[in-house]
């Protein structure tokens, strides 16, 4: 039973529920953290691709972790250092007083494709179209950059649908460079 509309609440009763494993079941992009104070395990989530930045580091025993690198500095004694190693995207970290562990919880795999041209068509639509409408969940209004590419034509053209249907009208930003039209040389890649 849930008692706010958060998707914060709703990972921690998935944890809950399931155990660090319910995180094959989120679709989207997050990084976040769980204290499991029965076991004493603090856990790490990064998603399947590794969008959502999550840092960490050892201090001693101490894990120390941020959204932001900088949040690991505000911690006394902690020297800015770069390595190799890292919360891979599609892992989790689980770390108590006997170690810390990582657990590989997705990866991509690679099948035939045997769609015929208009399925693959329609599911291509519909994933593209399904992935900018999950982006519209926000308690902030929405807005979009338009650079002038396809891309972000064609998320602002979804954005706009989606939107509209609520009643609300889209606000979109782009800009333009000082001296431009001085300094621009038009190619076949970008022809304007």
């Amino acid at each position: 039973t849930f008692r706010t509309t958060s998707d914060t609440e709703v990972l921690l009763l998935s944890f809950l529920e399931y155990g660090p494993d319910f995180v094959k079941q989120v679709d989207g992009i997050f990084s976040f953290a769980v204290y499991d104070e029965r076991h004493e395990t603090i856990y790490l989530f990064r998603d399947y691709f590794g969008v959502k930045p999550l840092f960490y580091t050892f201090l001693n025993d101490t894990l120390i972790f941020s959204s932001e690198i900088k949040g690991l500095f505000c911690y006394p004694g902690v020297e800015a250092a770069v390595d190799s190693d890292g919360l891979k995207p599609g892992f989790y970290l689980s770390h108590n007083r006997y170690g810390t562990q990582f657990t590989n919880y997705w990866r991509l795999s690679s099948m035939p494709h045997r769609d015929s041209y208009e399925d693959t068509i329609e599911k291509t639509r519909f994933l593209l179209t399904d992935a900018i409408r999950r982006q519209l969940v926000s308690d902030v209004p929405v807005c979009t950059f338009l650079s002038g590419g396809v891309d972000s034509s064609v998320v602002s053209a979804v954005c706009a649908a989606e939107l509209r249907k609520k009643g609300v009208q889209l606000t979109t930003f782009s800009f333009d460079f000082k001296d431009n039209d001085k300094y621009f040389k038009s190619n076949s890649f970008q022809p304007s």
